[in-house]
């Protein structure tokens, strides 16, 4: 067990509780199987070293600081306060530069750093600022792990390929590759084992969303395959199984979001649904979730 513990205290059932104490005066109250018909040899798993009796391995258990999660939250709302004008600049079809003014007002843009609206003749989005705190918030749960502020970098332009991608069904590929390199060239350096596996699992998810895409009504555009292959190569270093849950997720996401969107008559028709979003949704859950 962890540090020293207490005699369990019978509750009367298949369970008992153990309080648990390290050196350092920590105590945690745990739960386990302790005896009756549930557990006739009254083995028990604990938090860390099982015992010598028990025959599963040791639990996963992940102390995340409430400041940690305070933090993450204030940093990506922080970051998706200044996304908005940088939007509105990129919103513009393929092949055209960057707007250099407001495209209802005609205001000129002094730069590209700007919190708040777009413009000032712009609504503010009510939108962008919570999901960034919630998204960085969120990866901010797998606790203080070596590999979260690589997350939390790659929130910026994971963000704002999410906003572009509702705006105009656009993912460019400057902004791919940004997210790409932000993601994997940190984590190889932390993980130069998961090197191979991560190559291999982008290479093979890019391969199948590009036959996904050129079949006759596959419905994902090549912005949509290049990002699938970038989230499954910073995917790979974290397991396979954060791989299948990112490839998996978004097809889960985007089905409720397709049904909600063709019933408001915002889609529909030849119009083709952003996919962006889902597919940096279900990557957040697969980094959170494995």
């Amino acid at each position: 067990m962890y540090g020293s513990s207490e005699s369990p205290r019978d509750q009367g059932g298949p369970f008992c509780d153990i309080r648990a104490s390290s050196d350092s005066g920590f105590t945690l109250l745990v739960t386990v199987a302790c005896g009756y018909d549930a557990n006739r040899n009254g083995t028990a798993t604990g938090v860390g070293n099982p015992t010598p009796e028990a025959g599963g391995g040791p639990l996963r258990c992940t102390v995340v600081p409430p400041v940690l999660v305070i933090f993450a939250s204030v940093y990506g709302a922080s970051v998706a306060a200044f996304l908005p004008r940088v939007a509105h600049r990129l919103d513009v079809g393929f092949g055209q530069d960057a707007r250099d003014s407001c495209a209802s007002c005609g205001r000129p843009f002094p730069g590209w750093l700007h919190a708040g609206a777009a413009c000032p003749c712009a609504p503010r989005s009510a939108a962008v600022v919570p999901a960034g705190a919630a998204v960085a918030g969120l990866l901010a749960t797998i606790g203080p792990s070596a590999m979260l502020p690589v997350y939390l970098l790659a929130v910026v332009p994971g963000l704002l390929l999410a906003v572009l991608d509702l705006r105009c069904l656009r993912l460019p590929d400057r902004l791919v590759g940004a997210l790409a390199v932000v993601g994997a060239l940190p984590a190889a350096v932390l993980r130069p084992e998961r090197i191979g596996p991560a190559l291999a699992a982008g290479v093979l998810v890019l391969a199948a969303y590009l036959l996904v895409a050129a079949l006759p009504r596959g419905g994902l555009g090549l912005g949509d395959v290049k990002l699938a292959g970038a989230l499954a190569l910073i995917l790979g270093f974290a397991g396979w199984p954060a791989v299948a849950v990112g490839l998996l997720a978004p097809h889960l996401i985007n089905g409720p979001v397709a049904i909600v969107l063709l019933l408001t008559r915002r889609a529909g028709g030849r119009r083709p649904l952003p996919f962006g979003p889902a597919l940096l949704a279900g990557a957040v859950l697969a980094v959170t979730t494995t």
